[in-house]
């Protein structure tokens, strides 16, 4: 009961925090769609600075000091001026005017989104970014309170060194339910956010229903988005959060202070990915050359903005400034700074460098990835040729310079370790910020009408086409199947027709908005914490991972909940923490002696495997770390070809 007395408390909190967001982003002046988009950043940055500011004190991931400060967090904003119309009141106004239809459609809408939801809470496939990366810095972040103690994921590269901004706000959600279902769902709502936002943003340019629809579904139904869309990553948050930047640097002209929350969007962006920096910079300048007449005046919020986004966003780099030399360590090197990792020197070639070794024998593997982007891409840099406008030409060469700086990147060229050649199309993810511009160059073509208009409503109509086959294609465990969509849309829509034709009753006393909103929003929570039991063994059976293996032994063991620590040499699993994330896990450092990684109780020794590089005959990659030598006196409880697990009391016989 008291798991799902948390998930109920999270419920509650994030109601508290949106309500606060919703309140503020009213001052800007945002009002229906737009107020949505510009709460968003506001309700992620209140929530990271909780967990910074509650972090001083070790408290950075308590439930009860976090939905405390949601609390308070609300209570303080009813200080601010209260809206012209509230959101119930614009909700309602909104939907009485729509027909029976268009309400079926919004119901089929939502109905499809939480069967999405509740299929992917079914099957919560992740990762190898996930397991090894992005869900153990939120496990470090929850398990000490503070977002500066971490521990390294694996001995070949440093990723607690990575911007960290999603982590540290997913800790949030995590921190309250203990549960890692919101690590589930933070990226199918992250994609629905970055196509409300890119929504309003075409919007506020002018750009009309249908050009918008298919600009929107063109960027969103990305392979490069849905194959991560049950893990927790950080391209698809990235994307959102400069999306919401990019929205309401757009409504600047009409709203100057709409360049607050922009600000902040900003921050969270840059916080969680590099790869937005270039378009950032674009739409926060555009924003500020619309809103011009304005910046006098709004510089006292602005400057809070920016020392908020400074904080929740800047602190990784400032942190790799003061202790590597340079804040885009790891991934950068200068004279002054510390060398690269050996990973990174190793990955550090870009597809500039090497674009035809990096396409040879792949190009197969590049086409399904990219799907509608292999069109979109030359379409949108052909497109100002024949459009003559200064729009399209400005954002075509936008487009040009983002995708020059992704070719131009690490990673984005063939690596030198024989065997990991996937990195390299792994890295297509990089792009979806330049794909963000590449979509609205076609969309603003697409605006003028004419021949050229047509053609570029035609190629955002095939890629969205495209896209869907390639999503198809994607499967299990990665998406659900078309029934499984059909349906939640078919419920949806029956559920909304149904409740629209009852008359409500004059007479019946209701209670108050705020008591209801506060009940549904504790159901809601409440309601997962059931497949929030079971999650991580759920995770084992669909993961491709290794972890997986773990995984299964451990659950069949019975001891995958156990509260004892857990040490792994060469890389750490996350899911091994358990469902309620109670278990300590730990990276054994690379020369402990031998006896001292025994004391350490339950051990897992990852198979010490190494692999050659290319044009380099006598070197292999990963070195063998020392302590990964060790054979201790004791059998070990599991063996496997990938594992050696010894048990923290030793009694357990081996098994294979």
């Amino acid at each position: 009961m008291v798991w799902v007395a948390q998930h109920a408390v999270l419920g509650i909190a994030a109601l508290a925090l949106g309500a606060a967001a919703l309140r503020a982003a009213a001052l800007a002046g945002a009002a229906g769609l737009e107020r949505m988009v510009a709460a968003a950043p506001l309700a992620a940055a209140a929530a990271c600075l909780e967990c910074v500011v509650l972090g001083l004190a070790g408290l950075g991931s308590s439930p009860v000091a976090l939905s405390a400060a949601a609390g308070l967090t609300w209570l303080a904003s009813l200080r601010l001026p209260a809206p012209a119309v509230s959101v119930p009141a614009e909700l309602g106004a909104w939907w009485a005017q729509r027909s029976r239809a268009e309400r079926a459609w919004v119901g089929a809408g939502g109905g499809l989104f939480l069967a999405l939801c509740a299929w992917l809470l079914r099957y919560p496939y992740v990762g190898n970014d996930g397991v090894t990366y992005h869900l153990n810095t939120v496990v470090d972040f929850v398990d000490s309170g503070t977002p500066t103690d971490l521990v390294q994921s694996t001995y070949a590269f440093p990723t607690a060194n990575h911007p960290l901004t999603n982590e540290l706000l997913l800790s949030w959600p995590i921190g309250i339910a203990r549960s890692f279902v919101p690590a589930t769902l933070w990226t199918p709502v992250a994609l629905l956010l970055a196509a409300l936002a890119a929504w309003v943003g075409l919007r506020a340019l002018g750009i009309g229903p249908r050009v918008r629809a298919l600009a929107v579904a063109a960027l969103c139904l990305l392979p490069l988005n849905l194959e991560h869309l049950g893990e927790p990553n950080s391209d698809t948050p990235a994307l959102m959060w400069l999306l919401c930047a990019a929205a309401l640097a757009a409504g600047a002209g009409r709203h100057p202070r709409m360049l607050v929350p922009a600000v902040l969007a900003a921050g969270l962006a840059l916080g969680t990915k590099t790869t937005v920096l270039w378009p950032l910079l674009v739409a926060l300048g555009a924003g500020a050359y619309l809103a011009r007449g304005h910046l006098r005046r709004l510089a006292l919020p602005l400057a809070f903005a920016f020392a908020a986004a400074l904080v929740v966003g800047g602190f990784w780099y400032a942190r790799n400034l003061v202790d590597h030399g340079f804040p885009l360590w790891p991934f950068v090197e200068v004279p002054w700074s510390d060398p690269l990792p050996r990973l990174l020197e190793l990955f550090s070639h870009s597809f500039l460098e090497r674009p035809r070794v990096t396409l040879e024998g792949r190009v197969d593997e590049y086409v399904e990835t990219l799907a509608g982007a292999v069109l979109l891409i030359p379409a949108a840099l052909a497109v100002p040729l024949l459009a003559h406008r200064r729009e399209v030409g400005a954002a075509a060469a936008v487009a040009a310079v983002a995708l020059l700086l992704w070719a131009g990147a690490p990673i984005t060229g063939l690596g030198d370790v024989i065997g990991l050649e996937e990195f390299s199309i792994s890295a297509l993810r990089y792009l979806l910020p330049a794909m963000a511009v590449v979509i609205l160059t076609l969309a603003l073509a697409a605006r003028s009408g004419g021949p050229v208009g047509t053609v570029a409503s035609a190629v955002l109509a095939i890629a969205v086409l495209w896209n869907l086959v390639a999503a198809a294609r994607l499967g299990f465990p990665f998406l659900p199947g078309l029934g499984t969509l059909l349906g939640g849309a078919l419920l949806g829509a029956v559920m909304v027709f149904v409740l629209s034709l009852r008359r409500p009753r004059p007479s019946r006393r209701r209670p108050p908005r705020a008591a209801i909103a506060i009940a549904t929003a504790a159901l809601a929570g409440a309601l997962l914490a059931a497949p929030a039991s079971g999650w991580v063994q759920r995770h084992g059976a669909v993961a491709r991972t290794q972890d997986a293996e773990l995984v299964r032994w451990f659950a069949g063991t019975g001891h995958l909940d156990d509260e004892q620590p857990l040490a792994f040499t060469r890389i750490r699993y996350a899911p091994l923490a358990g469902d309620r994330l109670e278990r300590d896990l730990d990276l054994v450092p690379q020369r402990e002696p031998c006896a001292e990684a025994r004391r350490r109780g339950w051990v897992v020794f990852g198979a010490p495997f190494t692999l050659p590089v290319r044009g380099r005959p006598g070197e292999r990659f990963p070195e063998i770390a020392p302590v990964e030598r060790c054979r201790f006196r004791d059998r070990p409880a599991y063996r496997s070809a990938l594992f050696r697990v010894y048990s923290s009391d030793g009694g357990l016989s081996a098994a294979r």
